[in-house]
């Protein structure tokens, strides 16, 4: 799993979330970062800030997207302000669905089960 936010700390709180459900994760502080990140390695999903400055997590989608093509992983929309956003995640399919911050435990896993290829089952 990738986890893109400007916020470090949101980063490790999401991170250790994932870990506690079994998954290896690597963050990223910036749109940049994750596209190093995203060029260098693949991963089962991407949770992506909406809001970043620089690189917002739109552009970065859709660059990701650009170069990946048919190995880009599914990008999950993540914001605490998503207005606005469903249309652009809907109308150019940069991303496959929106969590809003903060987001529960339980929303993270039925994101992470839906959107990777493991059964829901061994996202414990």
């Amino acid at each position: 799993m990738l986890v893109v936010d400007d916020h470090h700390e949101i980063c490790q709180v999401t991170a250790e979330m994932l870990r506690h459900f079994g998954c290896t994760v690597e963050v990223a502080t910036s749109g940049e970062e994750a596209i190093e990140l995203l060029s260098a390695r693949e991963f089962d999903l991407v949770l992506m800030d909406w809001h970043m400055p620089g690189m917002g997590g739109h552009e970065t989608a859709r660059k990701a997207r650009s170069f990946l093509v048919d190995r880009t992983p599914p990008i999950v929309a993540c914001s605490a302000h998503l207005v606005g956003a469903e249309n652009l995640i809907q109308d150019e399919r940069c991303m496959v669905a929106q969590l809003v911050k903060p987001f529960r435990m339980t929303e993270l896993r039925e994101v992470v089960s839906r959107w990777t290829t493991s059964k829901s089952d061994d996202v414990q």
